[in-house]
C-alpha cells in the first residue's frame, strides 16, 4: 500500500549507516566507535573507581562492556542488555523499563547516548528499575548530547543524531527524575571528552542510599558482598 501524496507523515530520514556494508558496520561498532563516539567511557575506571568485584550491567555496548572489564580488571565480565532496535547481536532485545534482572543484582549499571531515544515516561521508569537493581550504595551513570544555548547547534545535533526527535536534556530535568525514582545522590560527572559528534555533553552519576539492618554499617560507595552473581 502506498502512501498518499498529500500525506502528512513526513518520510523516514536517512540513517548515516545506510548504505554502509555489514563488515564496515560491524567493525566501526566496535573500538573504533567507542574511542570517537564515547571516548570518555576510558576514564570511568579510575573516575568511579571501579573496583575488580564490581557487578556492572552495560546497556547496548558490548564493546564497553569488554573496555570496561580489560581496563578494570573486573572478576566478572559486564552483563550487556540490548534495549536499541537493530542490535541482536547483542542478544534478545528488552524494555528498559523492565530489565529482566534481580533486585540489589549491580552495583553498577552504566547508560551511554541512551536518554535521548526515551521520553520522560520511559526514562523514569528505566531510573525506577535502575534504582531496584543496584545494591545499596550502587550508582547509575548515565552521558547523553546535551542542548546547547545556540539554536544553530541545536539544530545541527538534530541532523547529526539518527534518532527522528531526539530529546536533549538539561542537568535539572535528569536529576528530577532522578529524583523520584528514589535517587538521593544526583551529580554532574567529569566525563570528557567526547570526539564525536562535536558539542556538549551532560553526564550524570546516582547513588542509591536504602538502608537496611544489613547495610547501615556501610560506608559511603561500599556495597555489601553478594553470593550469587546476577540473574
Amino acid at each position: 500500500m502506498t502512501t498518499p501524496a498529500n500525506s502528512s507523515t513526513p518520510p523516514p530520514r536517512p540513517r548515516l549507516a545506510d548504505g554502509v556494508p555489514a563488515p564496515l558496520r560491524r567493525w566501526w561498532s566496535g573500538r573504533p566507535r567507542l574511542l570517537l563516539h564515547d571516548t570518555g567511557a576510558f576514564l570511568l575506571p579510575s573516575l568511579l573507581p571501579l573496583r575488580a568485584g564490581d557487578r556492572v550491567l552495560v546497556l547496548d555496548d558490548a564493546a564497553m562492556a569488554a573496555t570496561l572489564a580489560e581496563h578494570a580488571r573486573l572478576s566478572a565480565p559486564p552483563v550487556v542488555l540490548q534495549t536499541r532496535a537493530g542490535g541482536a547481536a547483542a542478544g534478545p532485545r528488552v524494555s528498559p523499563a523492565a530489565l529482566p534482572v534481580a533486585d540489589g543484582a549491580f552495583t553498577v549499571i552504566i547508560a551511554g547516548h541512551r536518554l535521548r531515544a526515551w521520553d520522560d515516561e520511559t526514562l523514569l521508569a528505566f531510573l525506577r528499575e535502575c534504582w531496584r537493581a543496584l545494591t545499596h550504595n550502587g550508582i547509575v551513570v548515565l552521558w547523553e548530547v546535551a542542548p546547547s544555548r545556540s539554536a544553530r547547534v541545536n539544530a545541527i545535533w538534530r541532523r547529526l543524531l539518527p534518532e527522528p526527535s531526539p530529546r536533549l536534556r538539561r542537568f535539572g530535568e535528569v536529576g528530577a527524575l532522578g529524583r523520584e525514582a528514589g535517587f538521593a545522590w544526583i551529580q554532574t560527572l567529569a566525563l570528557r571528552p567526547f570526539l564525536w559528534p562535536p558539542g556538549p555533553r551532560l553526564a550524570v552519576l546516582m547513588r542509591k542510599e536504602h538502608y537496611t539492618p544489613e547495610t547501615v554499617h556501610l560506608a559511603a560507595g561500599e556495597t555489601p558482598p553478594r553470593s550469587s552473581g546476577p540473574a
